[in-house]
C-alpha cells in the first residue's frame, strides 16, 4: 500500500539574520552558440517548437523541445553529407532524414511506432546567453546557484524557479530547461541545488519548507543585485511542492512582480496527499469501500507521524490494520505499522501540517495558478474552490488556467513512444505561449 506522499515525493523569504547577500562572481561565463535553426515538428495532431544547432568545432549537434521541457539535447548520430541531414530526435520521438536548401531543413519523421510526421527549420541568428555561477549561504548552508543572462547590457527581469519533491538540482532537465529558454525571451533566471543535491550542502529531509524558502531568498538576493538585472523586476516559478514553499519567499519578499504556481497545491500537505494516495489506489482497482479503509490507516499513521510518542495514537493504527488484516487488497501490499522512524516519516512530521491559505490571505502579489484537469496528484477540482474563495472574498490578484486532458506539470502523455523506460509526456498545446504573455504583463 502506498502511505507516502505523493506531492511530497514525487513532484518536484527571510535570511538568517547573519547572512548578507552576496552578488554573483562570473566564474563560468559561456556563450551559446549563436548560428541556430528554429521551426516545428510535427507528429500526429502535435506540434512542438524546436531549435537545432549543428555541430561547432568539438561540441555536438543539439536540440531543443520545448514542449518536453527539454534544452541543448545532444544529437550524438547527427550525420550530414552535402544537403542530406539525419539524426535521431531526442527522447526518442523517432528519426529525422531531410535535406537542406539554403537557409531552410525540412524533411520527415517516423515515431517508434510507425507515426509519420515532418521537421521544418528556419535559419535564425540566435542570441547567446550568458551563464555565471555563483554561492550563497542560507542559514550557514552553502547554497550553488547560476545566473543565467540574455544577450545585451540589460537591466533584465529576474525569475526564480523553485524546486518540486524529492532530490533535484540545476541540472536536471525541468530546472535547467528554464535557464535556456527565459533567456532567448529577454529574461535573466536563477536556478539553484536544492540542500543536499549537486554542490549545495545540508539536507533538505533534515528542514521543512521554511528553511528551503530562505534558501530560495539568499539566492534572490544574490542574483538580484547583478548588475545586468532590474532588481525590481522579480518573480518565481514554482512546480508543485515548490508552491509550497514559494507562499513562504513571497510572504518574506514585498515586491515581488508575480508568481507562477505550476500544479501546486493550495490545500495543506497532508490533504493534497491524501488525494492523491486515493486516485492510485482507485488506479490500482481497489473499489471505494476498500479505498475507505486504505485512507483510514493512511489518516491514523498521520497522527502517529505527527506524535511518535502518542501512545492511543499508536492503539488506533494498529486497531486499523488488524482489521484489514486479511483482505486481497491489503495482503498484496502490507503495511508496516511502525513507520515512525524511517526517513520519510522524520521529514513528513515537518511538513505535513503545513497550509497555505493563511499566507495567501496576506499577500496580494499577483499569481498564475496553472492545473491540468487531469492531474492525479493534486485536487484541481479542490485548489480552484479555494482560490476562488481568496478571489471572491478578500479580493486576491489570483488568475486561474486550467488545460485540458493535461496531468501533474500541465504535461499530456504521448502515446506513440515504443515502451519508453518512464511515461513519455509533453506539454499542454499553448502552455508556454500563455505563460510568457502572462510574465511579460507582469513585468510591464
Amino acid at each position: 500500500m502506498r502511505f507516502s506522499g505523493w506531492i511530497v515525493l514525487l513532484s518536484c523569504v527571510m535570511l538568517g539574520s547573519g547572512c548578507q547577500p552576496e552578488a554573483p562572481a562570473p566564474k563560468n561565463e559561456v556563450a551559446v552558440r549563436g548560428a541556430a535553426w528554429l521551426g516545428e515538428l510535427s507528429l500526429g495532431d502535435l506540434r512542438w517548437q524546436v531549435v537545432l544547432r549543428e555541430p561547432a568545432g568539438a561540441e555536438p549537434a543539439e536540440m531543443d523541445v520545448i514542449s518536453l521541457w527539454r534544452a541543448r539535447v545532444p544529437l550524438p548520430d547527427f550525420q550530414r553529407s552535402g544537403e542530406t541531414i539525419s539524426f535521431s530526435l531526442p527522447e526518442d520521438l523517432g528519426a529525422f532524414s531531410g535535406r537542406r536548401d539554403g537557409d531552410r531543413i525540412s524533411g520527415g519523421v517516423k515515431a517508434p511506432d510507425g507515426t509519420l510526421g515532418a521537421l521544418q527549420l528556419t535559419l535564425t541568428n540566435e542570441p547567446s546567453i550568458g551563464y555565471e555561477d555563483f554561492e550563497v549561504q542560507s542559514e550557514g548552508v552553502k547554497i550553488a546557484a547560476t545566473l543565467a543572462k540574455p544577450a545585451g547590457s540589460g537591466p533584465f527581469p529576474l525569475v526564480a524557479i523553485l524546486h518540486g519533491g524529492g532530490d533535484s538540482d540545476r541540472q536536471a532537465a525541468p530546472y535547467r530547461f528554464w535557464a535556456d529558454f527565459l533567456p532567448r525571451h529577454g529574461i535573466a533566471v536563477a536556478i539553484y541545488d536544492k540542500r543536499g543535491n549537486g554542490a549545495s550542502g545540508g539536507d533538505w529531509r533534515a528542514v521543512g519548507f521554511e528553511a528551503r524558502a530562505r534558501d530560495v531568498e539568499s539566492v534572490l538576493r544574490a542574483a538580484r543585485s547583478h548588475d545586468r538585472v532590474d532588481p525590481s523586476r522579480i518573480g518565481l516559478i514554482a512546480v508543485s511542492q515548490g508552491g509550497w514553499v514559494s507562499t513562504l519567499v513571497d510572504s518574506e519578499t514585498p515586491d515581488l512582480r508575480f508568481v507562477v504556481q505550476i500544479s501546486a497545491p493550495v490545500v495543506p500537505v497532508w490533504q493534497a496527499d491524501t488525494y492523491a494516495n486515493r486516485v492510485s489506489y482507485r488506479a490500482d482497482g481497489l473499489s471505494e469501500p476498500e479505498i475507505d479503509r486504505a485512507l483510514e490507516i493512511w489518516l491514523t499513521s498521520l497522527d502517529v507521524t505527527r506524535d511518535p510518542e502518542s501512545s492511543s495514537a499508536r492503539r488506533a493504527l494498529e486497531r486499523a490494520v488488524d482489521s484489514a488484516r486479511g483482505d486481497d487488497w491489503f495482503e498484496q501490499d502490507p503495511y508496516d505499522p511502525d513507520p515512525v522512524g524511517t526517513p520519510f516519516r522524520q521529514w513528513y512530521r515537518l511538513v505535513l501540517d503545513f497550509d497555505p491559505r493563511p499566507i495567501l490571505s496576506q499577500s496580494n502579489t499577483p499569481m498564475l495558478w496553472i492545473y491540468g484537469d487531469m492531474d492525479t496528484q493534486s485536487d484541481v477540482f479542490a485548489n480552484v474552490e479555494e482560490l476562488g474563495i481568496l478571489r471572491s472574498t478578500l479580493g486576491k490578484p489570483f488568475s486561474v488556467s486550467v488545460y485540458p486532458r493535461a496531468g501533474h506539470g500541465v504535461m499530456i502523455p504521448l502515446t506513440f513512444v515504443n515502451e519508453p523506460t518512464w511515461p513519455m509526456m509533453t506539454a499542454a498545446p499553448g502552455f508556454f505561449d500563455d505563460l510568457l504573455l502572462w510574465m511579460r504583463s507582469a513585468f510591464e
